[in-house]
Parts: C-alpha cells; structure tokens; sequence
C-alpha cells in the first residue's frame, strides 16, 4: 500500500495508529518530531513523520507521539523507530535532531543507548 495524503486512510504499523503504511523500496528517509506547547509538560502534544523525499512525494508516515511522556526528542526518536519498522534492508536516516543522531551512531557501533 502506497503511503500518502490522509484521505487515503490510517493503518496500525506496531500496534499505534499512524498515516501510511509501509516505505517498501525506500533506502533514505528524511525523519523529524514536533511539539506543541513545548514549555509546559501539561499541555505538550507531540507528533512525528517519515518523509521518502521529493522523489517520492506520496511516499510518507506519520503520527501522534504515543505514551504519556511527550518530548520533542521522543518524538524523533520514534519517527526513526517507525522508519526501521516499515522499511525492509539498509536504510540511511536524515535527522535534524543531534542527540538521535549521537545515540543512533552509539548504538551502530555496539554502545550502550539510555532513553531520555
């Protein structure tokens, strides 16, 4: 199922609801988390997406950040963890977020990653 517009439906990739459905044939993808209200823990709602890139404009997955804690960290870490699950083989991960990107080179390299 190509992944596209919302009017095109929501699936339930690992159990959470997201727009999309898998990147099949994708090797790079551009990922990146948002926040509302990023100040104020009480009313912070985060979201995150997948992008294929501008070779791919129908090819995309997003969501709204699952669980309880909703940093603007999490949520870029999760959109790379919902890149990995809906793509198939080696895959190169865009991210603007320096802290994904230093805890998924540690992890490559065979380290030690705690959650934050």
């Amino acid at each position: 199922m190509p992944l596209g517009p919302i009017a095109q439906g929501r699936s339930t990739i690992g159990g959470e609801e997201a727009v999309g459905g898998t990147l099949r044939g994708i090797h790079i993808v551009w990922t990146d988390g948002s926040g509302r209200y990023p100040a104020d823990a009480r009313l912070r709602a985060c979201t995150w997406v997948v992008h294929a890139g501008a070779g791919h404009p129908e090819k995309w997955l997003a969501g709204v950040l699952p669980g309880p804690v909703q940093t603007i960290f999490r949520a870029e870490l999760y959109a790379v963890i919902r890149a990995l699950r809906a793509t198939q083989g080696p895959l190169e991960v865009v991210s603007d977020c320096a802290g994904v990107v230093s805890s998924g080179t540690r992890y490559l390299r065979g380290k030690t990653v705690s959650p934050k």
